[in-house]
């Protein structure tokens, strides 16, 4: 898309839906080549030919070649040790684990993305716990789902706990070398329900 992360990041925070179409044409292709996804699922993924999408696979790695390598790498230590340690040390162990076995690989990168992602929610949940019990807020976690979390929170809480959670879950990364210099997003919305939500920041 020639575009930097910066860029479309920048696009995306202040709204502008142009960029906000780009992130997530950008997101589809990022997390599509990090889980080994083929130019045809990709293609359709986009609505677009496959050999376009080929093109993009292949320029995403020319542009993101430590990826590529990354990537072996981790797929080397499955297949030599059947298993794989995360970002925070949590092991994930595979039975089968020869070049053979893709689903495993492929399991493999994944793992490695989603457990982190998980380790990282589940910071923010005891972050955001902590600071509404040590507002004496009367606002309350109630739900996980998946990277989402849902804060019943009494109407006149609503603005201090929307900016609580906007800051902890766009800076749960800080403390930690490397994966600190991701910039993280977030969107807060409320609602009366989980079927009637709007984004307020």
């Amino acid at each position: 898309f020639r575009k930097s992360y910066d860029e479309v990041y920048n696009g995306y925070k202040a709204g502008d839906v142009k960029w906000t179409e780009l992130r997530v044409k950008g997101k589809s292709v990022g997390f599509g080549m990090l889980y080994q996804q083929g130019a045809y699922t990709l293609a359709y993924q986009l609505g677009i030919k496959e050999e376009e999408a080929q093109t993009l696979i292949n320029e995403f790695f020319e542009n993101f070649p430590d990826l590529y390598i990354n990537i072996e790498k981790t797929k080397k230590q499955i297949i030599e040790q059947g298993y794989l340690d995360n970002y925070f040390g949590f092991r994930r162990t595979w039975k089968y684990h020869r070049e053979e076995d893709k689903a495993t690989l492929r399991e493999g990168i994944n793992e490695q993305i989603q457990s982190l992602a998980w380790n990282l929610i589940q910071l923010c949940l005891i972050q955001t716990d902590k600071e509404l019990r040590k507002r004496k807020l009367k606002s309350e976690l109630i739900l996980q789902v998946y990277d989402s979390i849902i804060v019943e929170a009494p109407d006149e809480e609503i603005d201090e706990v929307a900016h609580i959670m906007k800051e902890i879950m766009t800076n749960v990364n800080k403390p930690y070398e490397n994966i600190n210099r991701v910039l993280l997003a977030t969107d807060i919305e409320v609602g009366k329900n989980l079927a009637e939500m709007r984004k307020i920041l």
